[in-house]
């Protein structure tokens, strides 16, 4: 899976729920304002090169084939739609977090790839993004609630890529998806665990 592809499951579910571009890019943008300091500056000039940019890449891969999109969105008057693969593969159905290659602890729920680790930390109800403190180190994780003990805190038994990892609150959960910096199945998630 290339970097650029990394997200597309997550982004399909959110086109798939908001149905029209409008819904689309204000959520996308409510979210910037809400959760970033992406308005700090104008970043009109921003937005705009960025859209020009994946416009001419479609364009020009639509005509010098072969690429073809995962799905075709049809942008109508009204709804944005996501219509039947465009190739002959299947199409997974998002699924509850499972514990696949991982495991459950007192503290938290596990599964991995050979090149993702994924965590799942129950927080209180009511907890926000902001009431958060994560740090995300090349060999250690801590989650915690500000000015409070740590949730989870832990060393990795290998290294993983923090650039290229994330977090996302979610029903009072925290879901961390953190690559793997050397391919491989773990025997735990964090040492000692």
């Amino acid at each position: 899976m290339s970097q650029a592809q990394r997200f597309d499951d997550i982004f399909l579910l959110v086109v798939q729920e908001l149905q029209t571009p409008e819904t689309l890019l204000t959520e996308f943008f409510s979210f910037l304002a809400r959760r970033t300091n992406f308005y700090d500056k104008d970043a009109s000039d921003l937005v705009l090169a960025t859209y020009q940019e994946h416009r001419e890449m479609y364009l020009r891969a639509k005509f010098e084939g072969p690429m073809l999109p995962a799905f075709k969105l049809t942008f109508g008057p009204e709804q944005l739609n996501v219509l039947a693969p465009a190739v002959d593969e299947p199409v997974e159905e998002p699924q509850e977090f499972l514990t696949e290659n991982g495991g459950k602890t007192e503290r938290y729920e596990w599964a991995q790839s050979e090149a993702d680790l994924r965590l799942k930390v129950s927080v209180p109800h009511g907890t926000k993004a902001k009431d958060l403190a994560v740090r995300v180190e090349t060999q250690r994780l801590e989650l915690s609630l500000r000015g409070s003990e740590p949730l989870l805190q832990g060393a990795f038994p290998a290294r993983i890529k923090p650039d290229e990892s994330f977090w996302l609150l979610e029903d009072d959960s925290v879901l961390f998806t953190l690559s793997k910096a050397t391919a491989g199945l773990w025997q735990s998630a964090l040492k000692g665990d």
